[in-house]
């Protein structure tokens, strides 16, 4: 049901103006005001569709009551046809139509004008209606996609940060010794010879590191293979405490380790390798509070030779730990 709303200061003219729209459109709601406040207050509470406005009213005349109709949130998209007494005033309509206003009628007032003008007013207004419901529901549709999008790409982010993180651990995993947490044989291999490559490219000195746990089978049968994986991943954590970020260290096999010393001489390599020697020699193994078990170990040290396969400079290394071991274990062993 349209709604209407009209202001007059006079009782008689809205008298005469209810009666006219009641008899013409019997099916629109007319309510009165007679001030441009009371008017306003109207406008708020009930939401009329259209508002019939005298311009000329004691306190606040129509022009101010249209600017604050227009200028409020509530009421500003409110029909307003503004009643002229003079036909020819077109200052007040100039200025009318500046604040706001959407037509005028003039006094005395034509029924069949003040009809037409009315059923433009509401047909514009539902036009105005339907159009900012579909464009609110365009808006939210909008903003309901670009959530969705949005959330799409925030699950997707988390997919692939989880498949990252998954893949990292996979590789983690192929690569890493689950006792010590040091890299294991193949990843050794790799390395290796990538370090081989880069030393023969750019004439930098490369040292390789093989150590071996003297007694450590003797240590399993008096203690067990629980009290021996400690001794094997306290030696893990020693290596890493000695060595640089560039350096890396490797479970070779067994009680078995290698560690690959990039830009470093043998010298150097030596200097690491008694380093670690000394401080597994300070760790008690021994599972009895009361008893010293110390563990030593025996360690080959080599310097890549210009051009070198990395089977025979491993085969070195290997051959100069053995060499320790036979000379009474608990030492590092070089090349002359």
């Amino acid at each position: 049901m349209p709604k209407i709303l009209a202001i007059d200061d006079k009782m008689d003219n809205l008298i005469t103006l209810s009666a006219v729209l009641k008899s013409m459109m019997p099916d629109c709601s007319i309510t009165t005001a007679l001030s441009g406040l009371e008017g306003i207050d109207k406008a708020r509470s009930e939401s009329p569709d259209v508002v019939l406005l005298d311009v000329k009213m004691p306190g606040m005349d129509g022009f101010e009551t249209c600017r604050q109709l227009k200028t409020n949130e509530i009421t500003k998209r409110i029909s307003v046809i503004m009643i002229t007494a003079i036909k020819t005033d077109h200052q007040s309509r100039i200025k009318g139509m500046e604040i706001g206003a959407d037509a005028f009628l003039s006094k005395p007032i034509d029924e069949s004008e003040l009809v037409s003008q009315v059923k433009v007013a509401l047909r514009s207004k539902q036009a105005e209606d339907a159009l900012r419901i579909e464009r609110d529901s365009l808006e939210k549709t909008v903003q309901e996609r670009t959530a969705h999008l949005l959330q799409e790409v925030a699950d997707r982010k988390r997919a692939e940060e989880a498949l990252r993180l998954s893949e990292k651990r996979y590789r983690d995993l192929s690569i890493i010794d689950d006792l010590t947490q040091l890299y294991n044989s193949r990843y050794f291999y790799q390395q290796l010879k990538m370090e081989i490559d880069r030393s023969d490219r750019y004439g930098q000195p490369l040292t390789l590191l093989l150590l071996d746990l003297d007694g450590f089978k003797t240590f399993n049968d008096s203690y067990g293979h629980i009290e021996g994986d400690q001794v094997l991943r306290r030696l893990g954590e020693i290596m890493k405490r000695c060595l640089r970020q560039t350096d890396s260290a490797y479970r070779y096999g067994g009680e078995e380790f290698t560690i690959i010393l990039p830009m470093t001489t043998s010298a150097d390599g030596i200097v690491a390798a008694e380093r670690i020697r000394a401080e597994l020699k300070e760790e008690n193994f021994s599972p009895d509070p009361d008893k010293i078990v110390n563990m030593t170990v025996s360690t080959g040290v080599a310097q890549q030779k210009p051009l070198e396969e990395m089977k025979a400079f491993v085969y070195r290394v290997d051959q100069l730990m053995y060499r320790g071991k036979k000379n009474g274990k608990d030492s590092v062993c070089s090349d002359p």
